[in-house]
């Protein structure tokens, strides 16, 4: 190989490296990534005015915020789970520096042993906490502003008046949403794209 062949392959073998890894996912970033899609829903919900604008909202914006969720919610799975592997690493390493000979058998079964006490207790409230949303006040704030700015958005959508059946005059959306018109679906676009986690 030469020279410049050999750099381009290791850019390329660290680039996969960096990409498995989930390299730059800490959960400060992912909790920003959430606020931003849930920011995105009341900005689609802002733009609700008539039923043409709620059709807009139902059949295409709402979908590609619910992608832009559901993609952050598997990254949030991804660093959790991986946390909670280095934990596990960090338990099996401990095992191998206590006693250097030990095989793994013996280490699957002393986690085993432990899985009730050490791994479960111990480990996962560590985890919580790490990750709770205690340890990040703003956190909290933001996404309670941001719950109040969409119930805001939903109340006004509710009392704009949905195109009347010939012969009939203008009525509000109402409280439900679902059903026939796009005003009435807009009212779902929360639960749509962020599910029963609003």
């Amino acid at each position: 190989m030469t020279r410049m062949t050999r750099k381009h392959v290791t850019m390329v073998v660290v680039v996969i490296l960096a990409s498995v890894a989930g390299c730059g996912d800490s959960w400060n970033s992912l909790n920003q990534m959430e606020k931003n899609v849930r920011n995105e829903v009341v900005d689609i919900l802002s733009k609700v005015q008539d039923e043409a604008s709620a059709k807009f909202a139902v059949t295409d914006a709402a979908e590609r915020a619910k992608a832009k969720y559901e993609a952050v919610t598997k990254r949030a799975e991804k660093y959790i789970k991986s946390q909670f592997l280095t934990t596990l690493n960090d338990q099996v390493e401990k095992l191998q520096q206590a006693k250097p000979d030990i095989t793994m058998d013996e280490i699957i079964a002393e986690l085993k042993s432990r899985k009730e006490q050490a791994i479960k207790t111990e480990q996962i409230n560590d985890l919580r906490t790490k990750l709770s949303l205690a340890s990040y006040p703003d956190h909290y704030a933001e996404m309670r502003a941001i719950s109040e700015r969409m119930e805001r958005e939903l109340a006004r959508i509710r009392l704009i008046p949905e195109e009347p059946a010939s012969g009939t005059s203008p009525m509000p959306v109402g409280p439900k949403g679902g059903g026939g018109s796009y005003l009435r679906q807009a009212l779902d676009i929360p639960n749509s794209v962020l599910g029963k986690k609003r």
